[in-house]
């Protein structure tokens, strides 16, 4: 919940609504939509340059040092 929404929800309500344990429940139950998120999948990247033109060795030197890099 958005922090401004839920401060002002605990400023106008809070403590005073009374709700019974049965009765969340029964809510929660009937209601599955509110409680549950998509599945998501976050996929990240670095992308280096090379110039395609260069021997095999200076192809994979840029990897090397971003490996060495990632190690310290």
């Amino acid at each position: 919940m958005n922090l401004a929404v839920q401060q002002f929800v605990e400023k106008e309500f809070g403590g005073k609504v009374d709700v019974a344990e049965a009765e969340a429940k029964s809510f929660y139950d009937g209601h599955p939509e509110y409680f549950t998120e998509p599945e998501t999948i976050r996929a990240s990247g670095i992308l280096i340059k090379v110039d395609v033109k260069s021997d095999a060795a200076k192809r994979k030197k840029p990897a090397r040092k971003w490996k060495t890099s990632k190690k310290g």
